[in-house]
């Protein structure tokens, strides 16, 4: 089932030219919801093209209907930010998604969760570190967000469901495309232990460049904070790691290894800079101020675990919606 207010904000979504701060800002205004769609034409035209008539709103319907459909079909959930199972984590954040897709029991969302992402291409030490990390958080009841990425990712996944723990995944695509393909029967391990796939992405939706970025926030936003495993200074992991500094929560990333500095791992090199570079150097990899730094926790062995953790416990993040937010109400005008 999906509620009136999502099924009107999932309509809007499929008019062209309404973005994701226009869907937001409407779907936290309640005049919105208390217009008829066959009022939307008068009362909101500037959402509208000049030559904007019924026939745009008739194909968004048939375009909602599609999805309300795969959903049904797959009984998977569509979520708005007026529904109470939209992850609380999720809602906090300033850029939140107005709708997201959802496969397993969207109750199984947890506000006790860690990120933890990596490079695709981890070294053999990477390999132990993601595993030992994931193991700890895991069995100290964090559920484990990931992006079902080759790598550590699919190690923080994987690891997880060996201790039968919960784990989300967030797609870069649609629910009805896996990747990579490889990981398929991965998801299916994931929903067997009370996990979730997550996306802000549409069925049949196109999959560009920068969904992978917007997947990386994504992460990121469903947790207290990222664990950066492995990464050179450039990886796309930095992508979630600079998005949990934005959104005031932690980011710890783990010494490089004595045989990873010798060897000079490249995927490597952006925890070395995180150790020794001075904070000009990690800035401009996190793209924030010093003043940021300090959320950024460097994991140097197995005792600073409980510390890591420690500082998670007690983020304060405050989960009651931002009442002082003012959407554009000029497109009510």
């Amino acid at each position: 089932m999906i509620s009136e207010d999502t099924r009107k904000l999932l309509i809007l979504s499929k008019i062209k030219g309404v973005g994701k701060k226009t869907l937001n800002d409407l779907a936290q205004d309640n005049y919105f919801f208390k217009l008829s769609i066959s009022d939307w034409l008068t009362s909101i035209p500037k959402l509208f093209a000049k030559n904007a008539n019924e026939e745009i709103i008739k194909n968004a319907i048939e375009a909602a209907e599609y999805d309300i459909s795969e959903a049904k079909n797959n009984c998977d959930f569509i979520l708005s930010i007026k529904d109470d199972y939209y992850p609380a984590l999720l809602k906090n954040t300033k850029d939140k998604p107005a709708i997201i897709f959802v496969r397993g029991d969207p109750k199984n969302f947890s506000t006790k969760s860690i990120a933890i992402v990596g490079t695709r291409d981890p070294s053999e030490h990477g390999i132990i570190t993601a595993e030992r990390l994931t193991d700890y958080f895991s069995n100290q009841g964090w559920q484990i967000v990931s992006g079902l990425a080759l790598g550590i990712d699919t190690i923080a996944h994987k690891t997880t469901i060996k201790n039968s723990c919960s784990t989300v995944a967030v797609l870069a695509q649609g629910l009805d495309k896996i990747y990579p393909k490889e990981n398929k029967e991965l998801t299916e391990r994931i929903l067997e232990n009370n996990g979730v796939l997550v996306t802000e992405y549409s069925y049949n939706s196109t999959t560009f460049r920068s969904n992978f970025v917007e997947r990386d926030r994504i992460q990121a936003a469903l947790a207290r904070g990222v664990l950066m495993v492995q990464s050179d200074e450039t990886g796309g992991s930095w992508h979630a790691s600079r998005a949990a500094l934005n959104y005031g929560r932690n980011l710890l990333i783990p010494i490089a290894t004595k045989k990873d500095i010798f060897i000079d791992y490249p995927k490597s090199r952006g925890n070395r800079v995180m150790m020794d570079g001075s904070d000009l150097d990690k800035t401009k990899i996190l793209h924030c101020s010093i003043s940021d730094l300090d959320k950024l926790f460097i994991i140097k062995s197995k005792e600073d675990y409980s510390i890591a953790e420690k500082l998670l416990t007690d983020s304060i993040i405050d989960l009651k919606e931002d009442k002082k937010h003012s959407p554009s109400n000029d497109l009510l005008s």
